[in-house]
């Protein structure tokens, strides 16, 4: 295996030039420096790499510093586990220091502690990214492969490493559905049956980590098929009841729709739009959606429940009334559900047409007519849109007549 023709293929010339810059400030400060995990897969794999990790056998925020002031760049620390995000010549790598992992209860956050690259390979999720490459200017250049990741990954196979894989970290479970659909690869036996066995953990991770695997789905290129899979497997049913078979209703999305154009708050919309405003606290407590999630989901909740009344013929001053508080996304992510053709029409002819109703008249031409100010301002504009609605007024003229016959001269 040529690894330096591979490692060309999948690496940019930024990236490569400046993964030598780094080997040879490690080769001058005596740090053994690895590429690691999904950035060595996908260069075995001949994938263009997105994201730089290297493990160094030292102090990766001290490294980070040294970068940062021999390349010109900008380093992150983060002191809890010892890492840093380097950002120089346009390439963002990330830094950690080789080390061992401790979960103190399931779905915690590890505790850490210093080791060399062989214990930060046992560490890792599955065999796949249990990988590593010396970087350094004098290191052979041959890959380190204590977990047999490079026999999986050509046979396709997703394994994890150890029986408490799942256990010390449940999110693996979300991520390795991730890899399994994106690669087209398969959970070996032992695997799969350990997700069902360890399903039960999931409510023990933070809603916030969920959250952030559900949107590393939706930036997938199908995400469809990874809700579908963790829907068969189980696994959204056991984050929360009211998931239970969307993957099913959602699968149709990746044949029909131009899912690419799809958003990841559309994703989550679509996601969750058949749950029920009474399980939003329970929902809430589980997941911890930000202010602008909940809004999101609780308007997609309320619109499904209007379905009934959509999917007959009604008049525009109806239809507005049904629709006028609902966001044009919430409307947008039903659209993509729909499969009544008048309950579509509907929808749509509120978005194109009716959502734009405005009056020709203010509230400071009402007041110029006369109108005292108060509240009665804003239900007289209310009045002449709902006229304009139902075809009774049609321009500024009729307008003002309405207001003189009905709030003037009677």
């Amino acid at each position: 295996m040529d690894l330096e023709k591979l490692l060309s293929k999948s690496l940019n010339a930024k990236q490569t030039s400046l993964l030598q810059q780094v080997a040879n400030v490690c080769a001058n400060e005596n740090m053994s420096v690895y590429l690691v995990g999904g950035a060595v897969r996908d260069t075995l794999l001949g994938i263009p790499v997105q994201d730089i990790d290297l493990v160094v056998e030292g102090n990766a925020q001290l490294l980070g510093l040294l970068l940062a002031k021999k390349l010109g760049g900008n380093v992150k620390s983060h002191p809890h586990f010892d890492t840093a995000s380097l950002t120089a010549k346009g390439v963002q790598v990330d830094l950690a220091s080789a080390r061992k992992e401790m979960y103190p209860q399931p779905g915690a956050l590890p505790e850490v502690s210093h080791s060399h690259i062989l214990d930060d390979l046992k560490r890792r999720d599955f065999s796949i990214n249990a990988m590593a490459i010396p970087i350094g200017s004098h290191a052979n250049l041959e890959i380190i492969d204590i977990h047999d990741g490079l026999y999986d990954l050509q046979n396709k196979i997703i394994r994890i490493l150890h029986d408490q894989s799942f256990a010390d970290d449940p999110t693996r479970i979300l991520r390795g559905v991730r890899y399994e659909q994106r690669l087209a690869f398969y959970f070996d036996k032992h695997t799969e049956e350990s997700i069902s066995a360890n399903l039960h953990l999931l409510p023990y991770v933070s809603g916030e980590r969920l959250i952030k695997e559900f949107y590393k789905w939706y930036i997938e290129e199908n995400p469809p098929t990874i809700i579908q899979r963790a829907d068969d497997l189980q696994i959204l049913k056991s984050i929360h009841q009211s998931l239970d078979g969307i993957g099913q209703i959602l699968e149709p999305i990746g044949r029909e729709s131009d899912i690419s154009k799809l958003d990841t708050n559309t994703w989550l919309g679509l996601m969750f739009h058949r749950s029920e405003l009474k399980q939003m606290k329970e929902l809430q407590k589980v997941l911890t959606f930000s202010s602008a999630q909940l809004r999101l989901i609780r308007e997609v909740i309320e619109l499904h429940e209007t379905h009934k009344a959509l999917k007959r013929k009604i008049q525009d001053r109806e239809l507005y009334d049904l629709l006028c508080y609902s966001s044009s996304k919430s409307i947008e992510i039903h659209l993509i559900l729909a499969t009544n053709h008048i309950l579509r029409a509907n929808m749509q002819r509120f978005l194109n047409i009716l959502r734009h109703t405005k009056t020709s008249l203010t509230g400071n031409d009402l007041l110029q007519m006369g109108i005292k100010k108060s509240p009665l301002i804003g239900s007289i504009l209310d009045s002449i849109r709902n006229a304009r609605l139902n075809g009774s007024v049609t321009n500024k003229r009729q307008e003002i007549d309405f207001v003189k016959t009905n709030y003037i001269n009677n």
